[in-house]
Parts: C-alpha cells; sequence; structure tokens
C-alpha cells in the first residue's frame, strides 16, 4: 500500500543518514588516531645531556688557541638592551617597550625604561 511504501522509504532514509553519520564520525577518529600516530613518530623527546654541557674552565686557562685556525669572536646586542630613554623626545616605543608595559608578567616585571642609559651616556662611550 501506499502508506507502507512511504514508511518504507522514510525508514530508508532514516538508515541512510544514520549510516552517512556513522561514517563520518568513523573516519574522524581514524583520521584522529593517524594524526597521534605521526606526532609519536615524528616527534622526539627532548634530549637530556649525560653531563654538564659546557664543562669549567679554570680562569686563566683558556685562549687563543683552544679555537680553530680561522675562528672569529663576534658580540651581539639590541638597543633595547642598551638605549635606555623610553620617554625621551625623539624616540618612540619599541616594540618591545609596548610588549614589557602590556604583559608585565611576562618580562618578570622589568623594562628597558633604563637599561643601561645610552640614549643619555653615549658622548662619553664613544
Amino acid at each position: 500500500s501506499f502508506e507502507e511504501n512511504k514508511r518504507i522509504k522514510l525508514k530508508t532514509k532514516s538508515t541512510m543518514a544514520s549510516q552517512r553519520c556513522r561514517l563520518i564520525v568513523g573516519l574522524l577518529l581514524l583520521l584522529i588516531i593517524v594524526m597521534v600516530l605521526l606526532y609519536l613518530t615524528i616527534v622526539d623527546p627532548p634530549a637530556k645531556p649525560d653531563g654538564p654541557i659546557c664543562p669549567p674552565t679554570p680562569p686563566g686557562t683558556l685562549s687563543r688557541a683552544h679555537f680553530p685556525e680561522g675562528f672569529l669572536f663576534g658580540t651581539a646586542t639590541a638597543a633595547y638592551q642598551v638605549e635606555g630613554g623610553v620617554n625621551e623626545t625623539n624616540r618612540g616605543p619599541s616594540l618591545w617597550d609596548v610588549y614589557c608595559k602590556k604583559y608585565p608578567v611576562k618580562c618578570n616585571f622589568q623594562n628597558g625604561d633604563v637599561a643601561a642609559d645610552f640614549f643619555h651616556r653615549y658622548k662619553e662611550d664613544i
């Protein structure tokens, strides 16, 4: 009868929707499992040194002979570490100035407002 055919079609559609939903959930679970396995095989745990990374060197024992021929020594710094004078004329705030004001906890409540004060002492240093 017509009613029975209609009921069968509705039941079939419902069953197909349920199967489709189960298929999607199954594929998502499979994807999650594959991602976890990839993560576990690709990412190594951090290496732990067996001893001190840099053995202590007694004072006066380190010389140029300890370095390969042609080795160049170098140093580096950043304006934020030495400049200071953050509120002075013609010196706008740097990204670090803004960051340390906005997130003081992340900067251990420190800032570069004074730093090594090169802003005021440059004539003495040059």
